[in-house]
This record gives C-alpha cells, sequence and structure tokens, in this order.
C-alpha cells in the first residue's frame, strides 16, 4: 500500500511525486511517540552535567557582551584562551533563546533536535542503500533505543550536532563520485568546525571512507585520490579561514591553544596515545568512568570489535578478486566500514579520548549491520532465507531494548538518593542573597550573577594567598560540595576535578576563622560529580558566608 503525494514546485512545471509507504508512516507514527516520550524526561535524565552548565555559561557571556571573542567570566586563574571553534555551537544556544530560553532545558532541547534530525537521515541512508522496506526501520529503532544515543541526545554539548554532520556526510557518500562531492563534504567539516574540534575525527572518517571506495571502484582509483586532494585542499582553506579569524580575535591563540591541548594529552608519544586507545574501550566495556555515566554496551562493543575484524578480510579480498561495488548495499557496507576505521584512527590521531566520543560509532555501526543483513537480502532467491535474517533483525532490536531496560533500571537502582537540581537551586537562592559574589562549584551557577560568579576551580592556580584571592574578588559566600572531602581524603585519585587541593587545607582554615555556616543541606546528586557515587550515600553541601 502505497500513499502518494504530489508536489508541483512553484520553479517548474514538471510533476514530482513523494512517496510514503505503509512503513513510512508506521515510523513517523513511532517518530512522534518516541519525540513525546523522551523529550518528557530531557531534564531528569541524566543529571546535569558542569560541562553543561559551562557551555550554557559562555554562550549567555556572548550574548551580553554581543562578542565571540571572549572567555568565561567564572574563570579568571582557570587557564582559557579565546579561539573561533565553538562559534557555530555558541551561535544556535543564542539563536534559540528567544523560543526556548536560557535554561539547560533549552541547550538541551538543541540537542535533541539534532538528535531527531539525525534519527531521520539514519532513516533515509538506510532506504536509498537497501532493497528492503522493514530494515531501515529497524535500524533507526535500533538508534532510538540505544542508551547511548538517548544519553546524548538528552546533553547539552556538541556530539548529536556532530552526528548528524558525520551523517549527512555519508548521505552524500552513498553516491559514490558525484559531482562536487569534495566541496560538500568539505563545507559540513567547515561547519563541523564551528561546533567542536572534535570535527577532526568526522574529516578522518570521510577521507578514510573514500579510499575504501577507491579501492573498489570500478573506476579508476585516481578519480577518487583526486576527489580525496580536493577534500583536503578545501578543508585546508576552511582551517586557514578558522586560523585567520582566531587570529583577529586573539593573536596568541594558537599558542595558548596548544598549550591547553597539552593538558589534556595530545602531545604524548605514540606508545601513550595506542595505551590511551586500549584503555579508552576497557573502561567502556567494565564502564570504568568518571563524572559522566558509563552504561552497559557490551553488544555494541563486540559487534564493533566483530565487524572491523571480520571486515578487514572482506574489504582486502574484495579488493584482491577486484570485486567491485556494484550494489547500493555493498556501497553502504564499504562506507561504514570506512567511517568506523577513520573514527578509531582519528581518536588514536588525536589522542584525546573523551568517553563521550562513543557515541560516534553508534549510527555507524548500525549502518553495517543493516548493509550487511541488506547485502544477503538483496542476494538470496529463498524466502525461508530472508525470513531468517528479518528474524534475527528483530531478535537484535529485542536484545537492545532488553538492554536499554536493564541499564535504565540500574540507573535508577543507583541513585537512590536523589534531589533535583532545581530543589539545590532553589534552596542556594534562600540562603544566599542575588546580588553576592559567590565561589563554587561551577554547577551550582544557575543559583547566581554570572557576573558575581567564580568557580573553585581557579584556586588550583592560585598565585597569592586564599585570603588575598578572596578579598580582591570581594567573595561573599562560598559554596562547598562535600565532594570536595571525599576527593581530599582519597587523594591524588580523584584530585584532577579540582586541578588539585593543594589549596584545601589553607581554604578550610580560612573558613574555620573567617566564615558563618549558614546551612547545610543534603543534595546527593550534586554534591557528588564521581557518576559511580553520585545519588548513593545522601552527600550535602555547605554555605559559608565570609565575615569581613
Amino acid at each position: 500500500m502505497k500513499l502518494k503525494l504530489n508536489f508541483k514546485p512553484i520553479s517548474s512545471t514538471k510533476k514530482y511525486m513523494c512517496h510514503l509507504t505503509t512503513v513510512d508512516i508506521v515510523g513517523i507514527f513511532l517518530l512522534s511517540l518516541y519525540v513525546l516520550v523522551s523529550f518528557a524526561s530531557i531534564t531528569q535524565f541524566p543529571v546535569i552535567h558542569s560541562d553543561e552548565l559551562w557551555l550554557n555559561g559562555i554562550a549567555s557571556e556572548m550574548a551580553l557582551q554581543k562578542s565571540l571573542a571572549i572567555t568565561e567570566p567564572f574563570y579568571d586563574l582557570y587557564p582559557r584562551t579565546i579561539h573561533p571553534f565553538r562559534w557555530l555551537y555558541n551561535g544556535l544556544i543564542i539563536l534559540v533563546r528567544p523560543v526556548l530560553g536560557s535554561s539547560i532545558r533549552s541547550i538541551r532541547t538543541l540537542s535533541f533536535i539534532f538528535a531527531i534530525t539525525s534519527l531521520i537521515l539514519l532513516y533515509k541512508i538506510l532506504k536509498v542503500s537497501i532493497k528492503n522496506e522493514i530494515l531501515p526501520l529497524i535500524g533507526s529503532i535500533l538508534l532510538a533505543i540505544n542508551i547511548q544515543f538517548i544519553y546524548s541526545s538528552h546533553q547539552g554539548r556538541q556530539e548529536m550536532i556532530l552526528v548528524f554532520f558525520m551523517l549527512l556526510g555519508l548521505f552524500f557518500l552513498t553516491r559514490p563520485g558525484t559531482s562536487k562531492l569534495s566541496l560538500k563534504l568539505s563545507f559540513i567539516l567547515f561547519l563541523a568546525m564551528g561546533i567542536h574540534p572534535n570535527s577532526f575525527l568526522l574529516g578522518v572518517a570521510f577521507t578514510a571512507t573514500l579510499f575504501i571506495q577507491g579501492l573498489l571502484a570500478p573506476s579508476s582509483f585516481k578519480r577518487y585520490l583526486v576527489i580525496i586532494l580536493r577534500l583536503a585542499l578545501y578543508t585546508c582553506i576552511g582551517v586557514i579561514t578558522y586560523l585567520i579569524v582566531g587570529f583577529s580575535m586573539n593573536p596568541n591563540f594558537i599558542t595558548e591553544y596548544i598549550n591547553y591541548g597539552t593538558t589534556l594529552g595530545i602531545d604524548q608519544a605514540l606508545t601513550g596515545r595506542f595505551q590511551g586507545f586500549y584503555w579508552f574501550f576497557y573502561k567502556l566495556y567494565q564502564q570504568i568512568g568518571g563524572t559522566y555515566d558509563l552504561f552497559n554496551i557490551k553488544i555494541q562493543l563486540l559487534t564493533l570489535a566483530l565487524i572491523i575484524i571480520i571486515g578487514t578480510p572482506i574489504i582486502i579480498g574484495m579488493k584482491i578478486k577486484k570485486i567491485h561495488l556494484n550494489s547500493s548495499s555493498s556501497v553502504l557496507f564499504a562506507n561504514a566500514f570506512g567511517a568506523n576505521i577513520g573514527l578509531l584512527l582519528g581518536l588514536l590521531i588525536i589522542g584525546r579520548y573523551n568517553q563521550t566520543s562513543i557515541i560516534f560509532f553508534i549510527p555507524v555501526l548500525i549502518l553495517s549491520l543493516a548493509a550487511t543483513v541488506g547485502y544477503f537480502l538483496q542476494k538470496t532467491t529463498s524466502k525461508v532465507t530472508s525470513s531468517i535474517l528479518l528474524a534475527t533483525s528483530l531478535i537484535f532490536v529485542l536484545l537492545n531494548a532488553n538492554q536499554l531496560w536493564n541499564n535504565l533500571q540500574s540507573y535508577d537502582r543507583q541513585h537512590f538518593y536523589t534531589v533535583s537540581y532545581d530543589t539545590m537551586i532553589e534552596t542556594l537562592q534562600k540562603n544566599i542573597p542575588s546580588d553576592a559574589t559567590v565561589l563554587g562549584n561551577l554547577n551550582t551557577i544557575e543559583a547566581f550573577q554570572s557576573q558575581k560568579f567564580y568557580d573553585i576551580r581557579n584556586l588550583g592556580y592560585l598565585d597569592t594567598t586564599i585570603e588575598n584571592y578572596l578579598e580582591t574578588r570581594a567573595i561573599d559566600y562560598i559554596v562547598i560540595h562535600e565532594e570536595m572531602d571525599y576527593i581530599w581524603r582519597t587523594s591524588p585519585k580523584w584530585d584532577f576535578l579540582y586541578v588539585n587541593l593543594d589549596y584545601y587545607p589553607a581554604l578550610k582554615s580560612y573558613l574555620q576563622a573567617n566564615a558563618t555556616l549558614v546551612k547545610t543541606f543534603d543534595n546527593p546528586i550534586y554534591a557528588m560529580r564521581i557518576a559511580r557515587y553520585s545519588g548513593t550515600y545522601p552527600w550535602t553541601t555547605t554555605i559559608y558566608k565570609l565575615e569581613r
């Protein structure tokens, strides 16, 4: 059954047909239901991370100052540099504020919008690549119910926008060798650079995909080499543009940016990069994390490893036997394999292993699986074989649904003690005057005026005494989470969360002699940011008023 809708563009007399199949209509219904259910919990799951507040805070300052050439006002000693690599992301946050407001909900909604668009784009890629109506819907459901996808779509971070750009590039790559392909991909990368420097991962993924296409293409490899070189040229022009803008904003931004990168380990030796690469996946598999929640994604990690292990000899064998990309599903498999290899290589080159980066692999993994099933469906003439393949796909969906349920149940059990973010903010605002200058953890910034708030991590870079720092900034109140006591007791394991805690004894002594305890209140989620301990104990937050 097909429902045909006729559209007649104003600029043309030609008639275009847009076909909506029964499966498409079912997909639209399921997507609408998914949006309603998922969006309803967008501020409840996951807990609000200080990185989201940091990104929202810098965007607020840019809107206030009407300039992108600024740094965070709450970091006065913590090293920061003015750079152009988040202009588009900050611009999008500012752009949606008249409609969505300036709360955490608004910044999370931005990610959610791109997540839903990514789902639609994945469905479109599968639909044009696989000659089967059911598989595109199955693939989209797999992505929608993936815990890591839900987690990222509910966070006010840049990953979901980069996932959208990655899928957009892979959509263009489903038509190998098409005109202006390198120009389209480089434009995507240009925009992605304005979201986050992790756009480098996309660039390596696109390049690796083109390389695999060139190896297996019936035409000359030189043609693809030209496309890759054009992509490199256009991307270099984009990078130069960013560098020029960056120098105009801050003449020292390259030096400062590199110095900041070294603190993240991007300058480590090759052996260190491989070690970091191993520990990245090991910790994901074992769910060993820091301030970000890690879920059970063993199915996805094992499937990724299996695809790389099996896919490598398949691609090499196709090259040796001169088996070309002669079907849309084989093109999709080659693209997904190339993207996976590119993402892995990109991580290794950067040497920065942020656990949130795993989200880039999830949609590409689904494309690989769908392409494999689609290829065999296309080759087989047996209805029994086709039924077995589709049944296997549905079983995989059920396994993932069960995994999602178990992850959510485990997350709920872990957060036995719960006080909401809004409750914490209300408590702080009731006990601290609105015009007070406050020193505290960044996750409390929403309770205060951004121009009168200082992140306590500044103390990790003190070049003076605690007393002098507090007096010169005219600090009125200090907010201390109990996690600082825990981190001090278990030092140095978690010291990096506060840069270091060398200053902590002096701060405690100063508070005992020069401050009044205003209130201590239960804050089990946000007074402990280490994910494995958050919500497991009635951690507290303490408010001190400085005496002058």
